[in-house]
Parts: structure tokens; sequence; C-alpha cells
């Protein structure tokens, strides 16, 4: 069910996806969520475990507890992110070491590259698209400048492929140091859970390439459409293990 509203949430813009294309689609998928995490919230009041749902549920902001909105936003938050980016960046990872067969060579002979391979995975795909921030104060930026109170689009794609910060931006390297890359948001904005989403896909790819022998396209990928989060909906492939 998460994973369902996750992506008629994140892919509200893909007809395979999508709730619906009106507005009142997506709030529907809002109130879902909103729904199922109310009861939940009761639920651990009521009944605390040691989980971090009791954690959202019983938490205390400057002494008080949190209001309804901040506090099921939490729990939207925390059940959606990492369903699709995860999964996008596992996806896409694999169709790029099938473009680049000497990178998964270089995984083969060594799984240990496996770790640097997954944020090279996170920067080659991006699978959050974007994110929009507001100008606090005039600001110039390479020439250019940005007025207190206008919005900006942040393209993360087109940041992981910024020549001027990343050496070869256009080349899949499983060995790069990716300490640049912007994957997962800069400074106060930064992801969560990223360390357990670079472990989940250090731990598949250490899985798979340990047993493949050979894999291959056999048909052209399908893209989610969505302007959020988005990646691989289908790749038709063939395979064999060793």
């Amino acid at each position: 069910m998460m994973l369902k509203l996750t992506q008629e949430l994140f892919g509200g813009q893909d007809p395979q996806q999508s709730r619906g294309d009106d507005v009142g689609d997506g709030l529907a998928v809002l109130l879902d969520f909103f729904t199922y995490f109310k009861g939940v919230v009761e639920d651990r009041k009521r009944h605390p475990t040691d989980d971090l749902a009791s954690v959202l549920a019983n938490a205390l902001v400057d002494g008080e507890p949190m209001e309804e909105l901040d506090q099921i936003s939490y729990f939207i938050i925390t059940a959606t992110a990492g369903h699709d980016t995860t999964a996008a960046t596992v996806g896409g990872g694999l169709k790029a070491l099938i473009d680049f067969p000497e990178q998964l060579k270089k995984l083969q002979d060594n799984p240990a590259l496996c770790k640097s391979a997954a944020r090279e995975m996170m920067r080659w795909v991006s699978p959050v698209r974007h994110m929009l921030r507001t100008a606090t104060e005039d600001a110039r930026f390479q020439g250019q400048t940005i007025r207190a109170g206008e919005t900006l689009s942040l393209w993360y794609p087109s940041a992981n492929r910024d020549a001027q910060a990343i050496d070869r931006p256009h080349e899949f390297d499983v060995e790069r140091d990716n300490r640049n890359q912007l994957a997962f948001g800069y400074g106060g904005h930064m992801c969560l859970g990223q360390h357990l989403a670079i472990l989940e896909v250090e731990c598949f790819f250490k899985e798979l390439v340990s047993r493949l022998d050979w894999i291959e396209c056999v048909g052209e990928p399908d893209w989610v459409q969505a302007i959020f989060v988005g990646g691989l909906k289908s790749m038709p492939v063939r395979y064999a293990f060793k």
C-alpha cells in the first residue's frame, strides 16, 4: 500500500501510476496517507513501542506536542522517501552497467567497489529531479542577480553533470570520488536517509555482480513520466548467472 501511494504521489504525471489528472486526485492520495498515519499516531500515543513511529508520535518541540499536520507530514516523508528514489537508482544503475560493460567488469573483479559504485549510481541517475527554494535576500551567482523572494528551481541532474564541479561528468565511473555529487541535496536539506540508500544499493549490487555471468538489454527502457522523482519503470533484459 505504501509503495502504491508513493508511486501515485510522485508519479502523478504518469498515466500508469497516477490516480487521475485532477488536483483533487492528488489531494486524495495525500488524504489516504493522512488517514492511515493518523491511526498510527493515535495507536503509538496509547501504546508506544521501540520504533520510529513512537518517536514521531510522542515528540515534543519546545516542550509542546507537535501539531498534527506537521506530525503527519513527517510520517509521509519517512514512508515515501526511498521507495521510488532507491528503486530508480538500482534500475538506472543496472542500465549504466549494461551501457558501460567495463565498469561491470570492475565490480566483478573487485566487489569492494560497490560502495563507490552506489554513490556514482546516485549521481548518474539523480532520481530526485528538482527542489524549489525561495531566496531570502538578494544575491549574485555566476553573473546572475537573484532577488529576495524569487523562487529558484534546483535541477539535480544538471548539477550532477556540471563540468565545473565534476571531472568527466558524462562518463559512468564506479571508482569516482563523488564528494561533489548533489543527488542527496546539500546543507540543512541533506537527505536523512542517504546512508541507508547507499547501503541498500551497495548490498544489492554486491549480491548481483558476484552471480552474474552476462546481461544485456533486449528492448527499449520505459521511463516514469514525472517532474519530481523518477526513473526507470521497466527495462527488458536477458541474463545468465554463473
